[in-house]
């Protein structure tokens, strides 16, 4: 069984477009709910900007860690449904192309999306707890 990178290129092509739209979609959707339990220090008029761009850069971690895995899986879905929709699946079976060649690639992504979800929850998100409170304990001054 010969690999084809060509393939590989294709389904990687596939995928991604549904990847980084759903991760946009999914990111901004719990950016917002994570956002609104500190609604109080984002529309407070005497907090000064920089506490304000901290939290939210602070918020980025927590919500990369969640929205990464759910937006591979939904990629991974999409793209190959939209590939067995076309009949794209169907020809490259035909062409001799194994599943475990179809397979490499997405498994491939997936490991490589795990490894930086697992450092963003081992690096990223300690470091976000810290600057959320941080924020809050300064907030709670200015008030």
């Amino acid at each position: 069984m010969r690999f084809s990178y060509l393939i590989s290129k294709y389904v990687i092509q596939a995928v991604i477009p549904y990847f980084v739209f759903s991760w946009l979609l999914l990111s901004v959707i719990l950016f917002v709910q994570q956002g609104s339990r500190f609604s109080e220090i984002f529309f407070s008029a005497n907090i000064p900007k920089n506490l304000i761009w901290q939290l939210t850069f602070a918020l980025v971690p927590n919500v990369v860690a969640f929205t990464c895995p759910m937006a591979a899986l939904v990629a991974v879905i999409i793209g190959f449904a939209r590939m067995q929709g076309d009949n794209e699946l169907t020809a490259i079976k035909a062409a001799g192309i194994g599943k475990i060649q179809l397979i490499t690639p997405v498994l491939i992504l997936g490991v490589a999306l795990s490894l930086f979800t697992f450092f963003i929850n081992l690096y990223g998100v300690p470091f976000a707890a810290q600057v959320v409170r941080k924020v809050a304990l300064q907030t709670a001054l200015y008030n």
